[in-house]
């Protein structure tokens, strides 16, 4: 008989946990359609992921799209303006620029999109246990945080740029090195005002491991200002790693990547064209990750989409 009993509770614990993972389910997908409702209201967000989007398409499809190679030099027709032969016009040693600013946005989104995530793992890592177990653990990692935001974040990253040397790998390692303590701050809030919910405390009384309760329950509802944060933080790791490049600290020439172009410019004052169109694509990359940024808040908030 207590065999039997014990088969029907494990059969209503077993239906009862499919049907809440459906109710689960169902909820997500309604508040996914509920934000894409709400993205596609508002021309800034329109905006914003089309740029993104068409940048991305740019530099994953260079190849096919731009009409000479990125390193092709034509020493007769350097410092050539615009024109039908060079959309663009042409840099110092004759390279087509509109060809460099394509094949630019392979070396500054895959750098931005790494720095973006290192930064958010370390930050949201260090920043979750900080705030969820508090006391020593939390001073101590918050006493090192607020050492390294201390520092000027640019002034900083130069720094530490100028001490491991010129290089994609190092400036980013520079940047990400100077990011984190931001995502630690804002997890760290998060997860403080979270563990204090009815639910957390119910897990607690259930037996749930702390690890457990905090990956788990407390992290997946810290996460929606991460990502937002993350998303306009995208279009600032262009603008930091090309001013590295630019005081030459980042790409090392001839690599094509936006800031060293615009460097290169400086030089050459009367055909502005050099650094005028590099720089054009630091500012359209740079808003349609700001104008994303801005659409993702509001949406995922359900105050702002009220209104």
């Amino acid at each position: 008989m207590s065999s039997d009993n014990s088969g029907i509770s494990d059969a209503v614990q077993s239906n009862g946990g499919s049907d809440l993972r459906r109710r689960r389910g169902g909820y997500l997908s309604e508040e996914l359609r509920t934000v894409l409702r709400y993205l596609r209201k508002s021309p800034m967000s329109i905006t914003g992921f089309v740029l993104v989007i068409a940048w991305t398409l740019s530099s994953i499809f260079a190849p096919l799209l731009a009409p000479y190679g990125p390193l092709q030099q034509d020493i007769v027709n350097r410092l050539q303006p615009p024109s039908f032969e060079h959309l663009l016009g042409t840099d110092q040693l004759g390279r087509d620029i509109l060809s460099r600013v394509i094949f630019g946005g392979r070396v500054s989104l895959p750098v931005a999109f790494m720095v973006v995530s290192l930064s958010t793992v370390v930050g949201t890592l260090l920043g979750s246990v900080a705030g969820y177990f508090g006391g020593v653990v939390d001073m101590v990692l918050m006493r090192f945080t607020d050492i390294v935001m201390g520092f000027p974040g640019i002034i900083l990253a130069m720094a530490i740029a100028a001490a491991l040397g010129a290089g994609l790998e190092k400036s980013t390692l520079a940047v990400v090195l100077v990011w984190w303590p931001n995502y630690a701050r804002v997890v760290r809030g998060l997860v403080m005002s979270v563990r204090e919910n009815e639910y957390v405390t119910a897990a607690r009384a259930i037996g749930c491991k702390e690890r457990r309760i905090l990956t788990r329950t407390v992290l997946p509802n810290c996460m929606a200002p991460a990502i937002v944060m993350a998303t306009t933080d995208l279009g600032n790791a262009i603008l930091t790693f090309s001013g590295l490049s630019f005081l030459g600290l980042g790409a090392v020439p001839p690599i094509p990547e936006w800031g060293t172009m615009v460097a290169a410019g400086v030089l050459v004052f009367d055909q502005w064209w050099v650094s005028a169109f590099p720089g054009l694509a630091i500012l359209t990359i740079v808003v349609g990750f700001n104008f994303m940024g801005d659409g993702l808040r509001d949406a995922l908030d359900p105050k702002m989409r009220r209104l």
